[in-house]
């Protein structure tokens, strides 16, 4: 039987192995005390100093929300420490819960004062005689009375004598006929010198998207090939640019009823004393 000497524990070589260990044991030590006294510093310099109470809150809105709902989502309110909260997180937080506002800034002037801007979005749409908003962006939402007043300009989005079925909240599907209507009615206000107004989009012929003009002694009728039109803004937008020359040239003066023929470049506009 082999008998095992038993290791002599040599301790300077332990003591050597430790060393780092201790060294990295002292420097975590180190970072802790830095980091929970910063903490204390912190609350005691900036979250806890009545120094940077907020004495002043600004809010600028438009129709979407008002001020006393502004105060009361994000909790900024005169007297909180303004280093409490995150302008980003809370901005965040609030447009969750107001889709009808596209953005909120929160702007932070020390050492007292903090300014608060909720931006509308902008209405292109408004299905039937509703209270349903599409926004330029394509977002269905409600408008309460005071929105639908100011608004009372956007062109109506109609479907023959059918109801058009949108759940607010949601958003326009890509593709579809109300897509189309919607990129219409963007490139309209997107495009400078249009010489008409849009008074409503109808998109229940299986045939043409029907556009009705508004603010003129005598509407025209519009109507756009559906397997022509297309998504695509160039496309709406040269058939818009052709409406417009079309209905500012004396010639036309007469004429209610037009076809654009989007095959042709640049689009063709033709008069029809009776649909076909």
């Amino acid at each position: 039987m082999r008998i095992r000497k038993k290791r002599e524990v040599d301790y300077g070589e332990l003591m050597v192995r430790a060393k780092p260990l201790a060294a990295g044991a002292v420097v975590l030590a180190v970072a802790a005390g830095l980091f929970f006294a910063w903490r204390g510093m912190d609350r005691v310099m900036f979250t806890n100093n009545p120094g940077f109470t907020v004495t002043e809150v600004i809010v600028n809105t438009g129709l979407a929300v008002k001020e006393d709902e502004v105060k009361l989502v994000t909790g900024i309110t005169e007297g909180v420490n303004i280093f409490s909260f995150d302008a980003v997180k809370t901005s965040r937080a609030f447009l969750q819960s107001y889709p009808a506002v596209a953005n909120l800034r929160i702007k932070k002037t020390l050492p007292s004062t903090v300014e608060i801007t909720a931006e509308d979005r902008e209405p292109a749409l408004r299905v039937g005689q509703s209270a349903i908003i599409i926004s330029r962006d394509g977002l269905v939402m409600v408008a309460d009375e005071a929105m639908q007043r100011r608004w009372g300009s956007v062109p109506v989005l109609t479907s023959g004598t059918t109801p058009i079925k949108t759940e607010p909240g949601g958003r326009v599907k890509d593709g579809s006929k109300i897509a189309l209507a919607l990129e219409i009615a963007n490139m309209h206000n997107a495009e400078q010198g249009m010489l008409f107004k849009i008074g409503n989009i109808d998109i229940g012929n299986e045939v043409y998207a029907v556009m009705e003009t508004a603010g003129s002694r005598v509407p025209r009728i519009i109507r756009f090939p559906w397997d022509e039109i297309g998504p695509g803004g160039n496309v709406i937008r040269r058939a818009l640019v052709a409406v417009s020359k079309t209905l500012a040239n004396p010639d036309a003066a007469n004429e209610a009823r037009f076809t654009v023929l989007l095959s042709t470049d640049p689009p063709r506009v033709i008069g029809n004393p009776t649909w076909d």
